[in-house]
């Protein structure tokens, strides 16, 4: 069985997340020409909880 889906993105919808993507590169250069300091990011994950609601 096939789970997998194909989806058409809108042109303009890839057009608007192009441009918040350069916005917070942006923000990001100008934070680190500022102060001299890059942001960090840490992602935990602890599985997957869409298992956890298909089985109740």
């Amino acid at each position: 069985m096939k789970r997998e889906k194909n989806y058409e993105i809108n042109s303009l919808d890839l057009q608007r997340q192009q441009e918040i993507i350069e916005e917070v590169s942006h923000k990001n250069k100008e934070l680190y020409r500022t102060t001299g300091r890059q942001k960090k990011v840490m992602i935990v994950t602890y599985g997957c909880q869409m298992n956890a609601v298909r089985c109740i």
